[in-house]
């Protein structure tokens, strides 16, 4: 190796100058041709496992909201009473994990991404709010001990599947725009 020494000075414009809407519509345009050559060579673009492994644990992290709605789906957890309880509940799971905690806002969009609505049912003392995974029946739910507000499904103690994998998704709108580059 030969060591490079020499600096440059920083340029307070160089974003301002180099990403404009000219340059990236040309860079957007210069990928859509490489994806029309290499549909047109019968090549198809797969990630490579390394990779898929890399960028799972980089979606974990980068997003550690999601990875805990999917690890509360693992635990079979279908309903807990307010965003309040899911957020202490998520913290204290931050905490244990090793992982950064999100602004509330990323929580709430990790819930309705798996499929978790608010439903409102009537007990003796009035009436309660509860969010629910995909419209479950509140009758079928226990209360976790040692864990304020949240439930789990009675009826059930196999894995809960994960009702939208916002991945997967955007994965399936680009192959479906990839076939219609011709």
């Amino acid at each position: 190796l030969i060591k490079f020494v020499r600096t440059f000075p920083v340029n307070e414009m160089f974003y301002e100058r180099t990403f404009t809407k000219t340059f990236l519509s040309d860079l957007l345009g210069a990928i859509l041709e490489a994806a029309k050559e290499i549909k047109k060579r019968g090549y198809r673009y797969d990630w490579s496992p390394t990779t898929l492994e890399a960028k799972a644990e980089y979606d974990d992290e980068a997003n550690s909201a999601e990875t805990y709605i999917r690890e509360i789906l693992k635990q079979g957890i279908i309903r807990f009473d307010s965003h309040k309880n899911l957020e202490d509940d998520y913290e204290w799971w931050c905490r244990e994990n090793g992982y950064y905690k999100l602004a509330q806002k990323n929580l709430v969009n990790a819930t309705k991404n798996a499929g978790y609505t608010r439903q409102s049912f009537r007990l003796e003392t009035g009436v309660k709010k509860t969010y629910i995974l995909n419209n479950r029946n509140v009758s079928d739910t226990e209360h976790i001990p040692l864990r304020t507000g949240l439930y789990k499904d009675k009826n059930v103690s196999a894995e809960v599947e994960i009702k939208n994998d916002k991945y997967e998704e955007i994965q399936l709108e680009l192959e479906e725009l990839l076939k219609t580059i011709d």
